[in-house]
């Protein structure tokens, strides 16, 4: 079965999956019925994965949470990653939202969730982002407070120091998206 679950996968969308870790994750899996309690819907937050977590279901995991099957998923895109990290990387991307100017929309998202995925892995970006910094906080302010703000929240949430190059990356497409 797991060499199924793997080829669908090669099939899908996503881009970077563990297959070790995502087997790992795929067989801790309840089978035969539905968790006790009900997985929040995650489908906005991870739309790619929710869509490759159906096909697996409806081909391969009969009777699984689709929100579950895609939180494995999701876990398995991150260094060392459980499903508590993939619930917390859901509750985070809510909290984020709601920080957010209203034009940044879903696409600014798959940043902050390549930010989180970091963050989870314990792999922060810091590699002496100093003179976009530098620029960012002349020429795009407003994009360099969403991007403090992000970290700032992030940090406080999950008590991780935030590194300044990831403040930036941040700032960085902040400000793309606000130029537009």
């Amino acid at each position: 079965m797991m060499d199924a679950l793997l080829t669908e996968l090669n099939r899908s969308d996503l881009a970077v999956v563990d297959a070790p870790a995502l087997t790992h994750q795929l067989q801790t899996l309840p089978q035969k019925r539905r968790p006790a309690a009900p997985v929040r819907d995650v489908s906005s937050w991870f739309p790619t994965e929710y869509r490759v977590a159906q096909r697996l279901i409806a081909h391969h995991l009969r009777n699984a949470d689709p929100n579950l099957v895609a939180l494995h998923l999701v876990a398995a895109s991150v260094v060392g990653g459980t499903v508590a990290d993939a619930h917390l990387m859901a509750a985070e991307l809510d909290h984020i939202t709601r920080l957010l100017p209203v034009q940044m929309g879903m696409k600014f998202l798959t940043h902050v969730r390549l930010f989180l995925t970091r963050v989870l892995g314990g792999q922060q970006l810091d590699t002496g982002l100093s003179t976009v910094r530098a620029s960012l906080v002349t020429n795009h302010p407003e994009a360099m407070q969403v991007g403090r703000n992000i970290a700032h929240l992030v940090a406080d949430d999950l008590g991780v120091d935030i590194t300044e190059d990831e403040e930036t990356f941040l700032a960085l497409h902040a400000a793309r998206l606000l130029d537009h």
